[in-house]
């Protein structure tokens, strides 16, 4: 089978302790480095390597979300340069991780390997062929959501959504990319590891409840409304973004997509083998 990963940031990195001022992330690359194990989970990364790499029989493209080395970075308006090496930073300890158990790695940078153009538009052509070309050669491509350079006039209209004049960039998130290169690749499966066990419906309300299945009936704004699903304020979205983007994926190209909790072992496992864990979304009518 071919798999697309998303090793998302809330269940590997110390995210929420950073936004909840517990840790202070520091916003000097060097610092960034040198304290890079403080925010981290590293007992959580070597666990889910382990059980990536006991896959047999499957090829494999990852790409892993950036917690504080990437969304602190944003909120706090650091230079285009320092959020890129500080989320290649952890990208590389990932990477060293998964070669650890004997995965054989290649980087793929979006900021190397996409723009954006005057439509506020990223192409990731390039990317995508990176991609492609690594698993061609026997090799895990691991991407992670970066900053991507965009042209000036962008920022510089009155009419712009990105009226910060400082911030000439947009942002490649590792959801765009899972589905990116899910529908690219044509995919079997697509999975989002997070730190929830699953889609909740109408989350921190009285009337919560988990949801195993998902089916793709309707637009996901409904979908969004019915379950009272809100936007997140991260960088990136939060789980409003994360399941627009699975939903409108899985409706678009009948690719199964998961959300699931990676912080428990045995649960990539599972997808795999076809036995039930986390969220599956499913497109309407299609067994």
């Amino acid at each position: 089978m071919k798999i697309v990963i998303k090793l998302g940031g809330a269940p590997y990195t110390k995210k929420q302790e950073v936004e909840s001022r517990e840790l202070n992330f520091p916003l000097d690359i060097g610092e960034i480095s040198a304290r890079a194990e403080d925010f981290i989970w590293r007992e959580r990364l070597e666990s889910i390597a382990e059980e990536i790499a006991s896959f047999k029989g499957h090829q494999l493209a990852i790409a892993n979300g950036v917690g504080p080395f990437g969304h602190q970075l944003v909120r706090e308006k650091a230079p285009l340069e320092v959020i890129h090496q500080s989320v290649q930073l952890y990208n590389k300890l990932i990477r060293d991780i998964l070669e650890k158990y004997g995965l054989r790695t290649t980087e793929i940078s979006p900021f190397e390997c996409c723009f954006a153009n005057n439509s506020s538009e990223i192409d990731y052509a390039k990317l995508l062929a990176s991609f492609s070309k690594a698993i061609d050669s026997g090799l895990l491509p691991v991407s992670y959501g970066d900053v991507v350079s965009a042209p000036e006039e962008l920022f510089l209209s009155d009419n712009s959504k990105y009226p910060n004049k400082e911030r000439p960039y947009l942002i490649a998130s590792a959801d765009d990319i899972i589905t990116k290169v899910g529908e690219y690749w044509l995919a079997d499966k697509v999975i989002a590891l997070t730190d929830v066990d699953c889609f909740i419906d109408s989350f921190g309300s009285a009337e919560a409840r988990p949801i195993d299945c998902v089916l793709t009936k309707e637009p996901f704004e409904e979908f969004a409304r019915s379950t009272n699903l809100v936007k997140g304020s991260d960088a990136t979205g939060g789980m409003y973004k994360k399941m627009g983007m699975l939903y409108s994926f899985t409706q678009r190209t009948g690719i199964e997509s998961y959300i699931i909790n990676g912080t428990k072992k045995g649960n990539l496992s599972k997808v795999l083998k076809g036995e039930k864990a986390g969220t599956v979304i499913k497109k309407h009518g299609k067994r």
